[in-house]
Order: C-alpha cells, then structure tokens, then sequence
C-alpha cells in the first residue's frame, strides 16, 4: 500500500480589511497577496503617501513639494512661470566662418552669387526657426571687410543674431607679383606663389643663383662676380666643374702576422692565408688588387712584407704592406728542462708544464715545497730539502702535524650580588655565564665546571672553573668570579626614620624625612 499527503493553506483575505488608505482601491493577488490602486495624489504599496506632483502640474522644469504643495523649479529651462510656462529665452544662433577671397585678376570686386552660410540655429522650445540676413544685393562684395547679420525669433517673440564675416582681397597676381619671368599663382586670402625661372629664386623670384644649374659635378657650388664657381676642396676632384678625378685609391692593410714553423722545418707553408685588404676610391668605383704573394705560399724564417696595389679608372694608384713574420718554432730544442712539456704558443712564444718538485718559465727551479709536505705552517728549503717552520701554529712535527696549543677560554664577569633582606645566601637558579672557547685545531669545545649545586651562594667570594679539553688532550681553564654582599638594608641602615633603598654591590642609599640628612640620615638640620 502507497500514501501521500494534500496541504492545503487557508489565508485570511486582505482586502477584508482597510488595506489601502486614502480611498485607493484594493485587489486581492491571492496567497495572502493584493495591490492597490491609488487615486490621483497618493502613492506608495498601501497609498499611504501624498504626492501633489503627480499631477505633473509643470510645463517644464522640475516638480518639489514646498508646505504640501506641488511647486515648480524653473531653473535651467529658459522657462518662467508658476509651471514654468513662459518662454523667455532667445534662440541659438551659431555663424560660421570667417571667410576671404581674392578678386578676380582686374576687377574691384567680386560675386558670390552661390556662397553659402550654414546658420546653426535652435531654440529651448524645439521650434524649427528660420533666419533673415542683409546679404549684400546680388552676391556683389567689394574689396575689404563685409559683416553679414543672421537674425532668428521664436514664436514669443524672443530675438538673438550672429555675424558672418567675409573679406575680399585684391588679387595679388593683378601686378607684377613675381620678377625676372617668374609665373604668379594666386593661392587665395591675399596670397601667391612664383614659380620662378632656372637661374633665379625666393619669394618674388628676385635673387639671381646660377648654382641653381647645378654646374659642379663634384665639389660645393659658389657665386663669385655672379659666375657659378666651384670649389673642389676635400672632395678628390679638380677642374672648372670638379670633374677630373685626382685622388688615389684608399687601401687598409691588416696584420701584422706571425707563425711558429713546424717542428724540424726551416719554413711553412700557409696556401691557405688569405688577407682581407679594404680599398675604396672617392669615385666608387669597385677596385681590385694586385700582390707579390710568396709563391705556393712558402714562407721562409724571418720577415716577408707582401705589396698589394689597386688602379682606379683614371690611373690614380695607390699600394699598401702586409707584414708576415715565421719565427723558429721554440720547442724544437730543448726548451723545457727537468722533464718539462713544451707546449708551442706562436709568435716564437712556448709555456712548460713542469713536473712535480720544479718550476720557473723552463723548469729550471728545484722546489720540493710544491709538494706541499707541511700540514700546518710554512714551508722552505733547507740543504735541498723541504723543511716545515711551525713558528706560530701551535703544531709541531716534522710536518707540524702534532697540536700543542692548549685552547683559548675567556671567563666573563666578576659578577656581585646582594642577599635579600634576612637571608645569609643567594640562589643563582637563571645564573648564566657565556664563556668564550677556541682552538687553534678549528674543533667545537665544550666546557665542564664546578658550578655550585642548585646555584646557591653565600655571602662572600665565590670562583667557578670552567676547563675545555680537545681531542689531542690540550686543555686549559679560566674563573668566574662571583662575589655576595650583606643586604645593606637588612640592619638599620637609615636613621631617624629614613627610608633605605639597597643598590646592590654592598652599596645602598637613604630617603631622609623633611628634618634630616645625610648619606644614613644622621643630620638633624634644625
């Protein structure tokens, strides 16, 4: 057998009461829901609220509630009035330009018959305005300045206007603009440009340049007594036009260079050397070279210069040297002595790798301390031998191998102390002493003492051993010193009332009542 179970929820209806105030009407939505239809100056879920704007009583602007009453701001709107109903602001006019313009070549004025003026006009009551003007009669402007007056009205009779300004120029190709031949373009607002003829420039066409034919071919052009003359300094060239090329080549000849011959030779080979020469002419022409380089590139011992040369196209010709040096191949002979490897560096140059016990450029030094015999200390010779100089390292031996310096301990303090009042000791619990240890072996030491038990102390001196042994059985030790004083403030320390205070070290100090002083207060000073 299957069950299931029906909720069913019964609401009370809301309507059945006053649930909308101020005469709205209400509507039930079910569930325990309704809305409600308000009348025309209310608002809110339950009409609750009154609001006089509702009606929209403004025309324009903005509506506020000022002492339960619908008010109108007019601010911003161009409007006036209880609702904001008067229109009291003028149109928009926005004029263009200015404008300008060249006569035509022989005449006084000009006519603009299809000149347009684009007025921008608008107005706070969207109206669509149009605009009158005193454009000049038939499209006639005269030479200089005209101001045209764009005026626009709304329909309440608010006025605004704007100028376009036009000005004419008298063409300035109407005269002899441009001099020497020169041909005159008119650019408009009074302005031209010459385009002059070959030999003359500027503005007007009126300065006379010869240069401007370009006569020199290489060099810097120059007028002297209104000839184009041309001047060849520098640039490889002469004649009238700098057009005779003079300068040799240029050739860059790298190297020195240098080789080793090969072992048992009396020269070498190099088929394979090859010499980047850099040449260059001030006529950029791409030149070549010419050389006396050795034959099947045999060089012999010593040095070979090779000559090389370049021609340009006008027979200027120009040579450069290559410097090649053979040197005798040192490690031919027995360069390296006592055993030692020649290793050949070139140029005439070689390094040994020397055994063991020598040294020097050749080998030639005996030295046993390169085999580094000594453990610690210093190593010299003596008598051919390798002998070990403990001086100073706390090692002896004959390799100074043996430690014989005890350690290093440094003891802190002394330290002093007080008993508390009525106590004939201290108990030193937290007593801490950081003592120093180190040994010339570099081992980490600790320390043992003689520390009293449970760290109490009586009154007087006091002294700690603290030893440190290292694994050779080098040891040393040092004291610390601890020193405990009588509380100076445990008998009557202060008289006549005074207060003491204990200061450590045996020391303490007395707080006089107002009549007395003193270092225990034993001066009445009345």
């Amino acid at each position: 057998m299957e069950s299931c179970s029906v909720v069913v929820t019964i609401y009370v209806n809301p309507c059945a009461g006053a649930a909308c105030m101020n005469g709205g009407t209400c509507t039930d939505l079910g569930n325990g829901n309704f809305t409600c239809n308000c009348i025309s100056v209310y608002e809110g879920v339950t009409c609750e609220t009154y609001n006089p704007c509702l009606l929209e009583p403004c025309v324009n602007g903005e509506c506020y509630i000022l002492m339960y009453v619908a008010t109108c701001n007019c601010t911003g709107t161009g409007y006036d009035g209880t609702a904001c109903e008067q229109d009291i602001e003028d149109p928009e006019l926005i004029c263009p330009g200015p404008y300008s313009y060249n006569t035509p070549l022989g005449k006084a004025n000009i006519t603009l018959e299809d000149f347009a003026v684009n007025v921008t006009v608008s107005d706070n009551s969207g109206e669509t305005l149009s605009t009158t003007s005193d454009f000049p009669a038939n499209g006639v402007f005269v030479i200089g300045e005209t101001k045209i007056t764009y005026e626009a009205q709304d329909s309440t009779g608010n006025m605004e206007s704007c100028c376009v300004v036009v000005t004419i120029y008298v063409n300035p190709c109407s005269g002899a603009a441009c001099m020497n031949g020169g041909t005159c373009t008119d650019l408009g607002n009074g302005n031209f440009t010459c385009n002059c003829i070959s030999v003359y420039e500027g503005a007007t066409c009126e300065t006379y340049n010869p240069c401007l034919l370009e006569p020199c071919v290489n060099g810097e052009c120059y007028i002297l007594m209104y000839v184009a003359t041309c001047n060849c300094t520098g640039t490889g060239y002469d004649g009238t036009a700098c057009e005779q090329d003079v300068e040799d080549p240029e050739l860059i000849c790298p190297g020195p260079y240098s080789y080793n011959t090969p072992l048992g030779e009396a020269n070498i080979t190099l088929e394979d050397f090859a010499v980047n020469v850099t040449v260059s002419d001030n006529s950029g022409e791409t030149l070549s070279t010419t050389s006396d380089f050795p034959a099947n590139g045999v060089f012999v011992i010593g040095e070979t210069k090779i000559t090389y040369e370049a021609q340009d196209s006008t027979g200027n010709m120009e040579s450069c040297c290559v410097v090649v040096t053979i040197y005798v191949n040192p490690c031919a002979g027995a360069a390296c002595m006592n055993g030692g490897t020649c290793t050949d560096l070139g140029n005439g140059n070689f390094t040994c790798n020397c055994i063991s016990v020598y040294e020097g450029v050749t080998c030639e030094t005996y030295n046993p301390c390169l085999l580094e015999p000594c453990v610690n200390g210093e190593c010299y010779i003596l008598m051919y031998v390798a002998t070990c100089n403990c001086t100073g390292t706390g090692y002896d031996g004959t390799a100074c191998e043996q430690d014989v310096e005890d350690p290093e301990l440094i003891c802190p303090g002394p330290y002093s102390y007080n008993t508390p009042l009525g106590e004939a000791n201290i108990t030193l619990e937290d007593f801490a002493v950081n003592v120093t240890v180190s040994d010339n072996s570099g081992e980490t030491l600790s320390t043992t003492s003689d520390f009293p038990a449970n760290g109490v102390f009586v009154i007087g001196e006091t002294k700690i051993t603290y030893e440190a042994q290292d694994s050779t059985g080098n040891m040393e030790s040092c004291c610390v010193v601890v020193t405990i004083y009588v509380n100076p403030c445990a008998g009557a320390a202060c008289m006549n009332g005074g207060t003491c205070t204990d200061l450590g070290n045996g020391n303490f100090t007395c707080n006089c009542i107002s009549v007395y002083e003193g270092a225990t207060c034993e001066t009445c000073v009345f």
